[in-house]
């Protein structure tokens, strides 16, 4: 099924997908976003090399209309529009979204460009201004996946705090990563997001990904981990940034808006976010590099350090014998790693480190990090 009709330009270097559903209010503000992108010196970036596929689903408002009519205000830009009724139990977001992601990957197909870049985003998002700039900054430099900054509006709800905090926390526990297990194609500085509103990815890394999941919420966050499986190499970019909705009434069974919903009732219940402590973080990213040291000598054809697999297994609380087969017969580290992180899981890791309030982790990975002893 082909939902938009005009062929691609021959230049094109991006398409952007956008589903949409009941977004007349921010419609207007996410397109023009779309429309003026510029460089850093403010220069236009050029509408012939980056179009745009908005797909209108079940809409109740004039989200199409508005769309359609924002297509013949400015021609010149490459909007491209289609509305779609879609069944009940198939009208989700993953459904839209990869329908969308399949026909911005058939339009490359077209041009035979397997390069060609598909960036998502979402009706109630809006972009930077320099926002294309930096994504294709990011893929010069040669990266698969470039996952954007996703900075929430404000808002005056009791759920801010409590998101202000759990985006701290993980900001400082990338930080920590990256000294512990620095990633040449994702340096520091960078951030710890790759989802829905600001995720861009090469055309042939999206096929062999196994393309975007049909889940009816959380389709973002399973793509993402299929990326890993296949050692994509995911460039978490400080520069590239989008400005999302706060919104606590949400479109989907799971997502931001709940989650904003639960910190609300959590803070008017007085309960206290727990997290993973820096202890357990520790013993993980040094585990991960360790693990990774040693799949890739096996890769190279070098016979597995015994001493080092053991000492690394009893780090993990995993049987060595049980490492040394996952590591012989993995194809992608990614993939390795998640088995091994589930195994943790099962060895009930979190009896052994604890979790925390998140503001005593905080306290712990701020000074770990000012003073740089990692013991």
């Amino acid at each position: 099924m082909t939902l938009f009709k005009n062929p691609p330009v021959k230049a094109l270097k991006a398409t952007i997908i956008v589903p949409v559903k009941d977004e007349a209010l921010n419609l207007t503000g996410m397109l023009d976003a779309l429309r003026l992108q510029v460089d850093p010196f403010g220069n236009a970036i050029p509408h012939s090399l980056y179009e745009v596929l908005l797909l209108a689903n079940n809409c109740t408002d004039q989200s199409f209309a508005l769309a359609a009519e924002y297509q013949k205000k400015y021609p010149l830009f490459h909007l491209h529009t289609a509305e779609i009724t879609l069944e009940k139990h198939e009208a989700h977001i993953g459904t839209v979204r990869r329908l969308l992601m399949d026909e911005a990957y058939q339009r490359f197909e077209v041009l035979n460009n397997p390069d060609g870049i598909i960036i998502s985003t979402d009706g109630d998002s809006r972009v930077d201004s320099c926002w294309l700039h930096y994504i294709f900054a990011e893929f010069d430099s040669g990266c698969d996946v470039v996952g954007g900054r996703i900075i929430s509006e404000y808002s005056d709800s009791p759920s801010r705090k409590f998101h202000l905090k759990d985006v701290g926390y993980r900001y400082l526990v990338s930080h920590l990563e990256s000294y512990l297990d620095p990633c040449s194609f994702d340096p520091w500085p960078r951030h710890f997001q790759c989802f829905g509103p600001s995720t861009a990815v090469k055309c042939s890394i999206y096929d062999k990904a196994g393309r975007l999941p049909v889940l009816p919420f959380l389709e973002d966050e399973n793509f993402r981990k299929a990326l890993l499986r296949i050692d994509a190499r995911i460039r978490r970019s400080p520069n590239v940034k989008v400005y999302t909705s706060s919104r606590e009434s949400g479109k989907v069974d799971f997502g931001f808006s709940i989650q904003l919903n639960e910190w609300t009732k959590m803070n008017l219940e007085g309960k206290k976010m727990l997290v993973e402590p820096l202890g357990s973080l520790i013993v993980k990213f040094n585990a991960k590099k360790a693990l990774r040291e040693l799949f890739t000598d096996y890769r190279l054809g070098k016979t597995l350090n015994r001493s080092r697999l053991k000492i690394l297994a009893n780090s993990l609380f995993v049987e060595a014998d049980w490492l040394r087969l996952r590591i012989t017969e993995a194809r992608y580290f990614g993939a390795l790693w998640e088995e091994t992180e589930m195994h943790l899981t099962l060895q009930k890791w979190e009896e052994r480190h604890p979790v925390v309030h998140i503001d005593t982790a905080i306290g712990h990975l701020r000074d770990m990090l000012n003073t740089k002893q990692f013991a």
